[in-house]
């Protein structure tokens, strides 16, 4: 059996012992050259793990039989469109993409009718606006936003 495990941290060492334990062949990528995964692992590839197109590549002749992740955060994109683009069973892109960005993650919940609360998505160009009585949170959001967008996005309910 052959798995690719994408980020290869120091955190990554103890899931690739135990896959190896299993005689599961595991090629690790990284981005960091002297991540400690890459050395652990029986075959290290130092590439960028955000850059969708050159894991696939990487990964498309190696033929992994399934995905071993580490902590990788919103990289968990790269791991959904592995498993889309070579049939692997696990998370796909757009599952991901809900999990590691707030603002779709809200959207979605709300189409559902699982969340009632209110969500904006400010371009980064526009100014904050000054807090009010609400509380307010703000976190960075991996939504691409457009250019043109000049106001800000709500999804949620309407304040009443």
């Amino acid at each position: 059996m052959k798995a690719a495990l994408i980020g290869a941290g120091e955190e990554s060492l103890h899931t690739i012992q135990k896959a190896q334990e299993l005689g599961v062949y595991v090629t690790a990528l990284d981005g960091n050259p002297e991540a400690e995964g890459l050395k652990a692992a029986d075959e290290g590839l130092t590439i960028d793990i955000s850059d969708e197109k050159a894991v696939l590549d990487a990964l498309q002749d190696r033929k992994p039989d399934f995905l071993i992740t580490g902590p990788i955060g919103r990289y968990l994109t790269t791991a959904g469109a592995v498993n889309d683009a070579l049939g692997l069973a696990g998370i796909s892109r757009q599952a991901a993409e809900y999990c590691t960005d707030k603002y779709l993650f809200h959207k979605k919940l709300q189409e559902k009718n699982l969340r009632n609360c209110r969500c904006l998505l400010i371009p980064q160009k526009q100014p904050r606006r000054k807090q009010g009585t609400m509380p307010e949170i703000s976190v960075p959001s991996n939504t691409p936003q457009s250019s043109s967008q000049d106001t800000a996005q709500e999804a949620g309910a309407s304040s009443s």
